[in-house]
């Protein structure tokens, strides 16, 4: 039998500038664009292009009430160059998942206010992103 997999959603970190993110509901990491770029010639001849966009995008989803929103507010108000870490300490392979460095915020989060204060905020972040891991646990 396999040996039992976890994933512990309490070990994922992610470090903006020294600024600890720590009440967030999802974190979405991405590239901008495909890792190789096929092409194919009309006698059927294929070749795949190694892309050298390492350029991608970081969703943090944080509640309404998180006081990291204040934090992201700030960089954004500031227009603050960011370097962004996330580490997964409960993969079993390597912990840092991704790093950023010359990012910015592409995108504040939307306000929608209503009565049950539940409402998410979306922040995207932009920037290079050599390392990106998408490893499992």
């Amino acid at each position: 039998m396999p040996p039992l997999r976890e994933y512990d959603p309490s070990q994922v970190s992610v470090n903006i500038n020294g600024a600890l993110i720590t009440n967030f509901n999802t974190v979405r990491i991405s590239r901008d664009e495909d890792s190789f770029i096929p092409s194919v010639s009309t006698s059927g001849h294929q070749a795949h292009a190694k892309n050298a966009n390492k350029g991608g995008n970081i969703t943090l989803v944080l509640p309404q009430t998180s006081l990291d929103n204040n934090v992201l507010g700030a960089f954004d108000l500031a227009g603050t160059t960011l370097t962004v870490s996330i580490i997964d300490r409960s993969s079993t392979t390597v912990g840092l998942i991704a790093q950023m460095s010359a990012a910015h915020i592409m995108k504040a989060a939307d306000a929608e206010l209503g009565k049950d204060g539940n409402s998410d905020k979306e922040w995207s972040v932009i920037g290079d992103m050599p390392i990106y891991l998408p490893n499992g646990n």
